[in-house]
């Protein structure tokens, strides 16, 4: 047999200071900011496909089934949010720190979030 799909992924996390999502995506803020250990809110939704193909086998009378299947899941579009939970005393800097960790989230996720799926089942067909 042979399944796609499609997946809707969303996540959403607050962190107590900005050197937490610093050391997340490796994006520095700039020194001086006086804002860095401010909580921020990062929100996360990925469009993802999925496919597989596999065999499945009936037993006992064909009401038991087994299958066995290898496939991928992968990111096709992301969109992310950071944004600070409290007032900037330098909004500039901080709008500019969020937005290039948007991007850098997004690229992450389109990028990388590519997997091997391997799935096994076991049914019981009433019918």
């Amino acid at each position: 047999y042979f399944t796609a799909g499609y997946g809707l992924v969303t996540m959403t996390g607050e962190v107590n200071a900005g050197k937490l999502l610093l050391a997340a995506t490796g994006i520095k803020v700039p020194d001086g900011t006086p804002d860095v250990g401010q909580p921020f809110r990062a929100s996360s939704t990925l469009h993802m496909i999925d496919a597989e193909i596999g065999y499945m086998w009936s037993m006992i009378e064909d009401h038991l089934t087994i299958r066995l299947a290898l496939g991928f899941a992968g990111t096709l579009e992301s969109s992310t949010t950071v944004e600070p939970l409290f007032q900037p005393s330098q909004p500039a800097a901080v709008k500019d720190w969020t937005t290039r960790s948007e991007a850098f989230l997004d690229d992450i996720y389109t990028t990388y979030l590519f997997m091997p799926v391997i799935s096994v089942g076991i049914g019981y067909r009433f019918f």
